[in-house]
């Protein structure tokens, strides 16, 4: 088994995790570790030599025009129908921009998990990055789940009823865009690479590929039609500034503390899940990879 292979092999076990077959295009893009600008890779930019590659092997399907580990075109129906849920979510996500456009210290909204990949099931809710100014995290976060809360969108941690609800999973400041070194992995590359920017203020966006260029690494193709920002520090806050962000911080906190399970709180990030899925999806990878020997 070529290396190529493997890369390719790897790269559809990944998206099997999520029940979602990949096009010719998406597999280019999230080629795992393997760079297809350098000149022995360029030939997987024929689609149809690229087809030659996979008859030689058996592990991986072919069906209208997905690719798919063998046995699992049961996941082309899913795929379609998990994509009229997701422009549905979509939707609904854009008329909630209505009012969070008038937040002016949102620099970038941004879609992620499965939502961003067109890949939502009909009861999921919907998760969104939100980058902010640097110094209003806190005050940010207070805005936007007000908004939320008052268009009845907003996702509570016992809401059984999630469809159309907004998860505001994570809020990073525009001087914390970087993923900490620790967190850095497959899953997260993933994240990074297909999180779609639906709201994107002073190339925020072009800033935080800049800031995330470690996800090459993992998936050296991900940014390759991505334009390059340069990237400026952003100007301090002011002392007034700084006693109203730590005032609202600390209230949100002390409202916060029944509630705390797997959240992560540090200067410039705040992330909240019931759930940390990245560890249990690294150990499906980790699995199936032993099951295929690769």
């Amino acid at each position: 088994m070529s290396l190529i292979y493997k890369a390719i092999l790897k790269t559809v076990i990944y998206a099997d995790i999520f029940d979602y077959p990949l096009t010719y295009e998406e597999i280019q893009r999230y080629l795992i570790e393997i760079d297809l600008k350098k000149r022995e890779n360029k030939y997987l930019l024929n689609e149809n030599k690229f087809i030659s590659l996979l008859e030689s092997h058996k592990e991986i399907e072919r069906k209208e025009g997905f690719y798919f580990l063998k046995g699992r075109n049961q996941l082309i129906p899913i795929r379609k129908r998990r994509k009229i849920y997701s422009e549905e979510k979509i939707t609904i996500l854009k008329n909630l921009l209505k009012n969070l456009r008038h937040v002016k210290t949102i620099k970038m909204v941004g879609v992620t998990g499965s939502l961003a990949v067109d890949n939502a099931d009909k009861e999921d809710d919907i998760d969104i990055l939100i980058v902010t100014s640097q110094g209003l995290l806190w005050w940010t976060r207070l805005i936007t789940t007000l908004i939320t809360e008052i268009t009845g969108k907003r996702r509570h941690p016992n809401d059984i009823d999630l469809k159309g609800k907004f998860c505001l999973n994570m809020f990073i400041d525009t001087n914390n865009l970087s993923v900490p070194e620790c967190e850095r992995n497959i899953y997260t590359a993933h994240e990074v690479a297909q999180m779609v920017p639906i709201h994107d203020l002073e190339n925020t966006y072009e800033l935080f590929i800049n800031k995330n260029i470690w996800v090459k690494n993992y998936l050296p193709n991900a940014f390759d039609n991505k334009k390059s920002a340069n990237i400026k520090k952003n100007p301090g806050t002011t002392n007034l500034t700084c006693v109203f962000e730590y005032i609202i911080k600390h209230l949100q906190l002390l409202y916060m503390r029944r509630h705390r399970t797997v959240e992560v709180i540090r200067d410039g990030m705040i992330r909240f899940h019931v759930y940390d899925h990245g560890t249990e999806i690294i150990k499906a990878y980790q699995d199936r990879l032993m099951k295929y020997k690769i």
